[in-house]
């Protein structure tokens, strides 16, 4: 288990999800599910060029207390942190099943 004071970062989690506006018209938006105190490890990244336009990549390893939520976590779903929005490549958890690990990447230079 991870040690509490470990867990120092707010983290809000976020899914997909379609609404119908007022026109009628499916609108495709990020909705918050839960905000939770995390650890968050850069772990490294990597740079490329694609489409004659430089990009980079940003993994994350963000672990949090286990739960029946954070257990539901998947890979269609992001993380919000300090304004970054990263990906959720990977969930696991540990034999214990006291602590949840995900998994991300953040890429720069796309928008």
């Amino acid at each position: 288990m991870i040690p509490a004071g470990e867990l120092r970062e707010r983290v809000m989690f976020q899914s997909f999800t379609e609404n119908t506006n007022g026109d009628g018209k499916v609108v495709k938006t990020w909705a918050d599910v839960t905000e939770l105190w995390a650890k968050v490890e850069m772990l490294g990244g990597t740079e490329s060029e694609e489409h004659r336009q430089q990009v980079g990549d940003q993994r994350f390893r963000i672990t949090v207390r286990y739960s029946p939520l954070a257990k539901a976590f998947t890979d269609q779903m992001r993380a919000r942190w300090c304004g970054r929005f990263i990906n959720i490549g990977n969930v696991r958890w540990d034999e214990a099943k006291t602590d949840v690990i995900i998994e991300g990447m953040q890429r720069k230079g796309t928008e």
